[in-house]
Parts: structure tokens; sequence; C-alpha cells
């Protein structure tokens, strides 16, 4: 389930396969890139629930979007994690590997 929506936080649910969560995650740049149906803005704050499709493991994800572009899928959209979450994703990016 989602976190609870608020006025300055978009709140996303995204179930990405293993090899999807791995290739989302760039941690040399600290940015996740991954494409999402809602309409974005750059600099928003957002709240994303990422699903490890087949392993059980989720977790959620709370940042900036540092870049928001049209995708054919989506926005395909870039998020700075917050310094408190990116041991979080860390560990669902090894737990997908």
């Amino acid at each position: 389930m989602p976190p609870p929506p608020s006025p300055a936080v978009v709140a996303v649910e995204v179930p990405l396969r293993p090899d999807e969560l791995i290739g989302a995650w760039r941690p040399d740049a600290r940015r996740l890139s991954l494409v999402l149906r809602e309409r974005l803005q750059g600099r928003q704050r957002i709240a994303v629930r990422i699903r490890a499709v087949g392993l059980g493991v989720e977790a959620t994800i709370t940042g900036r979007i540092a870049s928001a572009r049209r995708d054919t899928a989506g926005v395909k959209v870039e998020i700075t994690p917050d310094d408190t979450r990116v041991r979080a994703l860390e560990r669902l990016v090894a737990v997908a590997a």
C-alpha cells in the first residue's frame, strides 16, 4: 500500500522485477530512474513504494524529482532519494541482486 498522500508529496506504488530494480538505481549519481504514469514536475517531493516482484520485499523511498520528461510509456523521472532512505534502497537492490 502506498504511503498516504500529502499535498506536498506525490505518493506512487511501483512494482519492479529484480533486473528492473537493479537497472533503475545508479549509485554513482545517487539517482533512481523510473517511468511513471503520474504527471510530475522537477523538484517535486515524492514517496515511491517499490515492490520487488517475486521476492516479497518492498520499501518506501522518499526524495525529490531531479528531472522529469515524457516517455512513450509515461513520464521518465530521476529521483534523488533522501539521505535517510538511501540505505533502504541499497538493501532492496542487494536483495534483488
